[in-house]
């Protein structure tokens, strides 16, 4: 296990059913991680790119959309793709809640 350093940058994104992004305040540079805590009622789905993406919640069993689905009440770990520097997210049906988006290791 890699101990994580408690003060490193975190985000929060409002999410609802229109995507929303955060800005990164830099590129965090190869093999960075990142921690998504959904703590909203209900499933997150995450994009990230270059410039600021629109998140879509997938639709279709045949046409693919790049992110992850982060279920409710939930932390997941991801690989920060080098040079995103906007991270957007969705919620399927209306309501609110926040996503957490801090940068290093989960456990």
């Amino acid at each position: 296990m890699k101990i994580q350093p408690i003060n490193t940058d975190t985000y929060v994104i409002a999410v609802d059913n229109t995507s929303k992004n955060a800005a990164m305040a830099h590129d965090y540079g190869p093999a960075t991680k990142a921690i998504f805590t959904n703590l909203s009622n209900q499933a997150v789905f995450i994009t990230s790119g270059h410039t600021a993406p629109t998140a879509v919640f997938p639709t279709s069993s045949t046409v693919p959309l790049k992110g992850k689905v982060i279920p409710a009440s939930t932390v997941m770990t991801y690989d920060l793709p080098q040079g995103d520097m906007f991270i957007s997210a969705i919620q399927l049906t209306s309501g609110t809640g926040n996503l957490y988006i801090s940068i290093g290791e989960g456990i």
